[in-house]
């Protein structure tokens, strides 16, 4: 029954005509916690914190740190961080890259390839596990299974069926 409304709940987000970039903001940081739910990290990950960094700046660590405080991912509390640049990027669980450091994205995605790290950006077509997508009416996001599976990660079916499925950089 939860994975119904779910998908509900997504589905309308993703069809809700004329949203402003505000609003997009906060269905990224809903999309993220949601992704948390369907993505399975490995025993050793399962400990201390679940932190979720942000590397760059905007609303989205705000919205982010309001919507995940006073909720877990399993039995795990949330911590979200937020980087300005690759130096500060430390061990977390989820790294979401906003569009200004999409030049970063492939060195990004090299260096933690072998690392159990959900790399998320807004940047379509980035070659990070998840990428969002954003039409005018809509917010979609593309998902790529394999890359996510190689970092040693478990990804439900009803993520990847929610998603538009890439192998870009794989």
């Amino acid at each position: 029954m939860k994975n119904v409304i779910l998908i509900c709940g997504l589905l309308l987000l993703v069809f809700i005509p004329g949203k402003s970039r505000a609003q997009y903001e906060k269905y990224k940081a809903l999309y993220i916690y949601n992704f948390t739910k369907r993505i399975d990290w490995p025993e050793e990950q399962k400990k201390g914190d679940f932190v979720m960094g942000v590397l760059g700046r905007g609303s989205i660590v705000k919205h982010l740190k309001d919507f995940t405080e006073n909720r877990k991912v399993i039995n795990q509390d949330i911590t979200v961080k937020q980087f300005d640049d690759l130096s500060q990027i430390d061990s977390c669980h989820l790294l979401f890259i906003t569009a200004k450091h999409k030049y970063n994205i492939p060195l990004i995605v090299n260096q933690y390839a072998d690392t159990p790290m959900l790399i998320v950006s807004e940047v379509s077509g980035s070659g990070a596990c998840i990428n969002f997508r954003e039409t005018e009416k809509a917010l979609l996001f593309e998902i790529n299974a394999t890359r996510i599976r190689n970092k040693n990660l478990k990804v439900s079916q009803s993520l990847i069926n929610l998603g538009i499925e890439t192998n870009n950089g794989t």
